[in-house]
């Protein structure tokens, strides 16, 4: 049997939650990251339909931030629609950019990108990190406020039992992380550990 970890840190490497069990080790990991693909996705469009509910990480509303102040207007007026029926990191129509790329593999944003052992997932979006901790400011024409933290790589309830479902036949150890670049807006998302690091642990 080999061990199984599944951890979720933030940037500093804290871990937030983890969830292990242990299984028979495999060679090959790629049936793996095929089959937990669609439960990313879901984990994705969860979050953003919960605004953050859903993987235990509530997102504030506008309402709740100085956001409210300059920014919700000027989302309203740019997008024709009235500030009440906003949603935090949501646009209307084709303008949307963050959202897709952590809802579909298949948006030109979005990562997910694996070999037999490693697998990286997440969104190449340049200011995801920014709002994924909660640091930087919004441009100026945007009202320069501070941004807000609303956390976009909690696991969530349906991609943990995808995962445990799918480590009944795959020796897993992943780890959601932050990019250490991401400070400078570059990618975050999902990276596994080298797995054969794994491999005799528990027998």
């Amino acid at each position: 049997m080999a061990g199984v970890s599944l951890t979720v840190t933030d940037d500093l490497g804290r871990i937030v939650s983890r969830l292990e069990t242990a299984i028979e080790h495999v060679e090959d990991f790629r049936p793996m990251w095929r089959r937990i693909q669609p439960a990313w996705e879901a984990r994705g469009r969860e979050m953003f339909r919960t605004q953050g509910r859903s993987t235990g990480t509530p997102w504030p509303s506008y309402d709740q931030t100085i956001e409210q102040a300059f920014y919700l207007p000027w989302k309203a007026g740019v997008t024709g629609r009235s500030p009440e029926s906003l949603m935090p990191l949501r646009w209307p129509g084709n303008r949307e950019v963050l959202a897709p790329s952590l809802m579909s593999t298949r948006d030109p944003y979005a990562v997910y990108r694996y070999g037999r052992t490693r697998l990286v997932a997440g969104t190449d979006v340049p200011y995801a990190g920014n709002h994924d901790r909660g640091v930087g400011r919004a441009p100026e024409r945007m009202g320069g406020h501070a941004i807000p933290r609303r956390p976009l790589l909690g696991f969530g309830r349906t991609f943990v039992r995808a995962v445990a479902e799918a480590s009944r036949e795959h020796a897993l150890s992943a780890e959601l992380v932050i990019d250490s670049k991401s400070r400078r807006g570059r990618s975050i998302g999902l990276t596994s550990d080298e797995v054969n690091a794994l491999r005799g642990r528990g027998r």
